[in-house]
């Protein structure tokens, strides 16, 4: 029997470059849900960060939630809107217009079965969004 929802989950050690994150390491734990119904996906990733070197490190655990809505319209290929947020130290949630909030149309194309090519261009959607960015993710479902 296929269940219409499903669990999952990530924990990440996170490097980036100081030029690209004011804190360049940080732990995630990222735990996800996902309903399927027919042609169409909706997932919710809500995911807790914690930056061991920066700025931030004395802010504790921070929140930053993510998901997507996705149509399948051909066997290769989907559309989606995606949504990436920053909200936060959970200790002190600040406005709504000084937390990060994207939306990002994109398109998955999946090549081979379980190797997928995500493409989108994300929009900010509060003051304290930085612009527009163009995204690309290859991932492997195991």
């Amino acid at each position: 029997m296929d269940w219409p929802i499903r669990f999952g989950g990530n924990i990440e050690l996170d490097y980036m470059r100081r030029a690209a994150e004011e804190n360049p390491l940080s732990l995630e734990l990222r735990p996800i849900a996902e309903f399927t119904r027919g042609r169409f996906t909706l997932i919710g990733n809500f995911a807790f960060e914690k930056p061991f070197s920066g700025p931030g490190t004395h802010k504790g655990m921070t929140f930053a939630p993510s998901g997507e809505a996705q149509v399948q319209i051909l066997r290769r290929l989907s559309l989606a809107l995606e949504y990436y947020g920053d909200m936060g130290a959970l200790e002190h949630l600040p406005g709504v217009q000084r937390q990060q909030h994207f939306l990002v149309p994109a398109i998955n194309l999946p090549f081979v079965n379980r190797l997928e090519f995500n493409l989108g261009v994300g929009l900010g959607v509060t003051k304290a969004s930085h612009g527009v960015f163009v995204k690309s993710i290859i991932g492997w479902e195991f």
